[in-house]
């Protein structure tokens, strides 16, 4: 099987494939379609679900088991490329609205690392502390709250059950030409 499989919060890579080889990919493609031309869902990245219905229409969601938060745990990864701020919802020909593409890919990227270098036992629980440091490879004037937007909204259903459990956010921008990056922190409080 080739992609990701995320059970019990361990994320298991192909034979001779490398973390930075997913994220290559996760970059350069967008989702997998499935059915009649919609996009395929995310991942839960290792949550478990409750396997009752919530709205009887197919929807499901995440066990309200309670889990133990532990204060201070913390982690950290780089994402690698310049960063990319979420950008404004956009309303198609048909009068839909949707989510530009290269957000989704960037928000994809982010969560496949956030799956890849969080604890286990990570505590979906609880309540967070969300570092974003953006290294862009130029110096335009870009919103530092969208990126941090990008980083909460790709840790939904993976690291926490909401962004609204983020209750402090550190954003900083900085310039670096050669290397551009996000570098991303979390801790549990």
């Amino acid at each position: 099987m080739r992609g990701p499989r995320a059970a019990a919060g361990v994320l298991e890579l192909a034979p001779g494939e490398s973390p930075a080889d997913r994220l290559r990919a996760a970059l350069g493609k967008g989702r997998r379609r499935s059915g009649a031309g919609r996009p395929a869902k995310p991942p839960l990245c290792g949550l478990p679900i409750d396997s009752r219905r919530s709205d009887g229409v197919g929807a499901t969601r995440v066990a309200s088991a309670p889990v133990v938060a532990v204060e201070g745990l913390t982690f950290a990864f780089t994402v690698p490329g310049p960063p990319q701020p979420k950008e404004r919802a956009r309303r198609g020909a048909n009068g839909r609205w949707y989510t530009p593409e290269r957000t989704k890919r960037y928000e994809a990227a982010v969560r496949e690392l956030m799956t890849i270098h969080a604890p286990r036992g990570w505590p979906a629980d609880a309540t967070y502390v969300l570092e974003v440091v953006g290294y862009f490879p130029d110096a335009r004037a870009r919103d530092g709250d969208n990126l941090a937007k990008s980083v909460s909204d790709a840790g939904n259903k993976c690291l926490w059950r909401d962004d609204s459990q983020v209750v402090r956010m550190i954003v900083e921008k900085r310039l670096d030409r050669e290397n551009p990056r996000t570098e991303v922190i979390v801790r549990v409080l």
